[in-house]
């Protein structure tokens, strides 16, 4: 499923909390455009040693597969300028929005 926004539509992730105070859920929303999320954010699929080689500030959120890591990077110039060789996906809102859902977050 391909997201069908203009260019210039909104699309940041935030999260809000829920009107229930006991509850631990929360609601997303989006609020960058569509072309800053897809020049700025990528994903990457690596090993253990490149994940701890990454800077924390970079790292938006991960997955932890089996025998690697996918990791949302924020800024894939920057990373690309570092490390030339590592393949990087270029990531639609649909990933984004499910890594911060299913994802784990840097600390």
């Amino acid at each position: 499923m391909r997201c069908s926004c203009p260019p210039t539509s909104p699309a940041t992730l935030t999260r809000s909390p829920t009107t229930s105070p006991t509850s631990t859920k929360g609601k997303y929303s989006l609020s960058k455009t569509y072309d800053e999320i897809r020049n700025d954010y990528g994903i990457i699929t690596c090993g253990q040693e490149l994940f701890d080689s990454l800077s924390r500030d970079d790292i938006a959120a991960y997955k932890k597969e089996p025998y690697s890591y996918r990791v949302l990077v924020k800024n894939r110039a920057k990373l690309r300028q570092v490390f030339h060789d590592i393949p990087m996906e270029n990531a639609s809102v649909e990933d984004i929005m499910l890594f911060y859902v299913k994802g784990e977050k840097v600390k």
